[in-house]
């Protein structure tokens, strides 16, 4: 009987405690070509990683392992040094040009619906810089 309630306890804490992740494709692995355009502008808003895409048609860029142009390479390419969180990519995108008001953005669809009054938590990966 012991044995049968911690099998059932272990069960309903891993549904219960269970994190979906909403967000396809989100360390941007499933890529439709490694050579992205010149210097990685672009990557995003041509198509290269379904299925996002940039609202505006920017310049946001896309990185990864298997580019092969120096300027896309993760990790050291013409922005720095630095590992994917997951994988092999990431995207890059200008958050503001204070003197120009100039702005890049991407976008994915949710894989499923949000639930209304459902409690949602987003936690930064560990490496995350926020701000400069």
């Amino acid at each position: 009987m012991k044995k049968l309630l911690t099998i059932l306890l272990l069960l309903i804490y891993g549904i219960c405690n269970g994190q979906v992740n909403l967000v396809p494709n989100p360390s941007f692995e499933i890529i439709d070509s490694c050579n992205f355009g010149i210097n990685c502008g672009a990557g995003i808003s041509r198509g290269f990683v379904p299925p996002w895409d940039d609202p505006i048609y920017s310049s946001s860029d896309l990185y990864n392992a298997c580019c092969t142009r120096p300027y896309c390479i993760v990790p050291s390419n013409i922005e720095g040094y630095q590992n994917a969180h997951s994988g092999n990519g990431y995207a890059g995108i200008i958050c503001l040009v204070t003197t120009s008001n100039y702005r890049e953005y991407i976008q994915a669809p949710l894989d499923s619906a949000l639930i209304a009054g459902h409690k949602y938590i987003y936690l930064l990966p560990r490496h995350t810089v926020i701000g400069g």
